[in-house]
C-alpha cells in the first residue's frame, strides 16, 4: 500500500464519529524469553514455624521451609504448559513434588492487562498428617503483563499533526511449537 492511500486510510479512520477497529497487529514470544522471564524471578522460597493452636507444647512446634526449583513453560502445537518442582522440608526431612499444569493466557479489556494463568499447583506441607503450609505454585508463576496504550503522532495533509491513542480491545492467542503469537485487535 502506498504512503499517499495509508494517509488517505488514516484520515478516513481519524474522522470516523466512533472508536476505529483494526486487527492487524501481532506480538510473537518465543518460549526461551518466557522462560528467561521465569529463571529471572529466581528460586521462590519461604520458611516459617508451625504452632498448633491451643496449648500444644514447645515440642509440638514444627520448623518448615519450602522452595520452588527448574520453573519452566513449554509452548507445543494448541498448548502450553508449565513445570516446576515444589520441595520442602519439615523437621529436617525433605520431600519435592514435580508436577506439570495447562497454561493459558487470557485478556482482561477492563483492566487493560493480559495473564498467564497456571492450572491449579498446590503443595500441601505436612507433619504427621497435619498441614503446615502450603505452597501455592500457580499464583508464584501465574504473569500478569500490563498492556498499556501507546500515544503517537500522526501528520495530516494540510500540515498539521493529531494525537492518536491505540489501545488493545481484544486478544487471541494461538500456541505453535516453541513460541506462542499474540493477535491483538487495537481500537483507536
Amino acid at each position: 500500500m502506498g504512503v499517499r492511500c495509508l494517509a488517505a486510510l488514516l484520515c478516513g479512520i481519524l474522522l470516523l464519529p466512533g472508536p476505529a477497529i483494526a486487527a492487524d497487529a501481532t506480538i510473537d514470544i518465543p518460549e526461551v524469553l518466557l522462560n528467561q522471564l521465569v529463571a529471572g524471578m529466581g528460586i521462590q522460597s519461604a520458611s516459617g514455624v508451625y504452632q498448633p493452636q491451643g496449648t500444644a507444647p514447645v515440642s509440638s512446634i514444627v520448623a518448615w521451609q519450602w522452595w520452588v526449583t527448574d520453573a519452566r513453560f513449554a509452548v507445543t502445537q494448541g498448548a502450553m504448559s508449565f513445570t516446576a518442582t515444589a520441595r520442602w522440608q519439615v523437621n529436617g526431612q525433605q520431600s519435592s513434588d514435580t508436577r506439570t499444569v495447562p497454561a493459558s493466557t487470557v485478556f482482561d479489556a477492563s483492566t487493560s492487562r493480559l495473564r498467564i494463568n497456571l492450572g491449579a499447583f498446590k503443595v500441601p506441607v505436612q507433619s504427621g498428617g497435619v498441614t503446615v503450609t502450603q505452597i501455592d505454585v500457580a499464583k508464584l508463576y501465574g504473569l500478569t503483563v500490563p498492556v498499556v496504550p501507546q500515544t503517537f503522532t500522526l501528520s495530516l495533509p494540510g500540515g498539521t499533526t493529531r494525537l492518536v491513542t491505540a489501545r488493545v480491545a481484544g486478544v487471541t492467542t494461538e500456541f505453535q511449537p516453541g513460541r506462542f503469537v499474540l493477535n491483538l485487535t487495537v481500537g483507536f
